[in-house]
């Protein structure tokens, strides 16, 4: 519905509705019960092992492609599996279980189905939870920005920041996005989340500018979900449009496991990204799929260095001849480097000795609030005039 519009997602809905109903029996029933979800009720299975030849006939069907006008799309499928009377003799408590394992089966990658099993019930029943929560916290606006600062080796200034996103989940508590973000990766809802990060950041940034701050990048992280969503960058340009002097302060942030599945689809909304005039940064690198096949493709400026590495500097050799290689390399491509999780002096050091660019770590300040951020901002002006 999203990026080809609703006509086309009745399409899919009715084409699925037909894989269903020839895969199953007459007296069987199938019934859609919500956006994109169906239930079928199998009638007369003697064995765990006909509900599963039946599964797996329905998910082969699903690897034919759904023919959208001149185009076509692939669905994937995941099916949850509960079985009465060992599951139970409770239709609400069976639809229940069912969707438990629906819910593990999407966890596990798509395309496959669970049955049921106690174990899924504490885990997915969580992950359950938290989506519902997600859905409020989005319509209620539950959701904040910190900023943990970058600063610039020699000059000592600030000339950053990275954008970071908590939710307040109650009146005490907070939660970080371990807690939140997987969730939001699997069902979705990371699309949302990321536009209302965006459009917080534009706010914030405007704030800084009032304070006469022009050397000023705010990096915004963009899961994988986004990237692969094709109509990310048209929202990106729709939302720049209308401030368009604001690209020049964005940087966004990607991991590199961003490029495992499409990845000449994801390399292309990037230099579409790139054209526009934002900065592209790799995160976590040399922890994920490290490529220089595909590292001297990417429209990007700049490289993270995980703090995997950072952390056991200047000591451990291995980190050290890691860490000076990468610099080396960037700087060869023309990338500048920034290392996340400098906590002390000596990382410091040995950093800009070795001629990295950019620092970030609570060696320099945790996430902090725009407020905080502006102070620090404030203090620097100061000193410079003084």
């Amino acid at each position: 519905n999203d990026t080809s519009g609703h006509e086309a997602g009745d399409i899919v809905l009715k084409t699925i509705s037909e894989r269903l109903k020839s895969h199953v029996r007459k007296n069987d029933t199938i019934a859609r019960i919500s956006g994109d979800e169906f239930t079928v009720l199998l009638s007369d299975i003697n064995s765990y092992d006909d509900a599963s030849k039946v599964t797996s006939s329905i998910i082969e069907s699903f690897q034919t492609p759904i023919r959208l006008g001149n185009t076509e799309t692939f669905v994937t499928v995941s099916i949850g599996i509960s079985v009465t009377p060992d599951d139970s003799t409770n239709m609400d408590e069976l639809i229940k279980n069912a969707d438990l394992a629906m819910y593990k089966a999407k966890q596990d990658g798509r395309n496959n189905f669970r049955f049921f099993c106690q174990d899924m019930n504490v885990e997915v029943s969580r992950k359950a939870t938290v989506e519902r929560e997600l859905r409020g916290a989005l319509e209620n606006k539950d959701f904040f920005l910190l900023y943990q600062p970058k600063v610039l080796f020699g000059e000592a200034s600030i000339v950053g920041a990275e954008a970071l996103i908590r939710w307040q989940y109650s009146d005490n508590v907070i939660k970080n996005p371990d807690y939140f973000i997987p969730v939001s990766e699997d069902t979705g809802l990371i699309i949302p989340i990321g536009r209302w990060v965006i459009k917080q950041a534009i706010s914030d940034i405007r704030r800084l500018l009032d304070l006469c701050v022009e050397r000023i990048k705010i990096s915004v992280n963009i899961s994988p979900r986004q990237i692969k969503d094709s109509n990310f960058v048209v929202e990106i340009r729709e939302v720049f449009s209308k401030v368009p002097e604001f690209i020049q302060y964005f940087e966004f942030e990607i991991t590199e496991n961003a490029f495992i599945d499409n990845q000449l689809g994801n390399i292309s909304r990037l230099n579409e990204l790139r054209d526009m005039g934002f900065s592209i940064s790799i995160d976590d690198f040399g922890t994920g799929y490290s490529s220089l096949s595909y590292l001297k493709r990417l429209p990007i400026d700049t490289i993270k260095i995980d703090r995997a590495f950072v952390q056991d500097l200047p000591n451990d050799k291995d980190s050290a001849e890691i860490t000076n290689a990468v610099i080396a390399m960037s700087h060869k491509l023309n990338l500048a480097v920034v290392a996340e999780g400098v906590e002390n002096v000596e990382q410091a050091q040995f950093l800009e000795a070795i001629s990295c660019d950019i620092a970030q770590g609570f060696h320099y300040g945790k996430p902090m609030s725009l407020e905080n951020l502006m102070e620090k901002f404030l203090t620097r002006v100061e000193q410079f005039n003084q």
